[in-house]
């Protein structure tokens, strides 16, 4: 389930920068297929993601849940922003804080994936 999840991620991540340039160069009718695609990628991140934080926590010798918890709201966060950022292209709106704290949120992610659960 692990390896389904980082594949989920890194394929909305891929899939992001393309329909972030997309909106970008303004080709509306690709840019909006690969704005819906993303969306369905985005629930099978979240469902993986459901799946081994019931999975981890329920799993025996668990003593503190809660960087699970804190790495799963952060992934929220992320799934958020990149959704926001989209859609702030789309209207060509501002969206410098949203990729600040999209940075600022996908390293945490990172982080808290790789050095505190790990």
């Amino acid at each position: 389930m692990l390896q389904l999840h980082v594949a989920t991620w890194a394929l909305s991540l891929i899939l992001f920068v393309i329909t972030y340039f997309l909106y970008k160069r303004g080709i509306p009718k690709a840019s909006n297929i690969a704005h819906m695609i993303l969306r369905v990628i985005y629930i099978l991140v979240i469902a993986s993601g459901v799946i081994l934080i019931v999975k981890w926590v329920t799993t025996p010798g668990v003593v503190n849940p809660g960087p699970i918890y804190v790495k799963a709201i952060l992934g929220l966060i992320v799934v958020s922003l990149m959704e926001m950022i989209i859609i702030r292209t789309q209207r060509r709106d501002s969206k410098i804080r949203y990729w600040v704290l999209f940075f600022l949120s996908i390293l945490l992610v990172f982080y808290y994936g790789y050095f505190i659960i790990y």
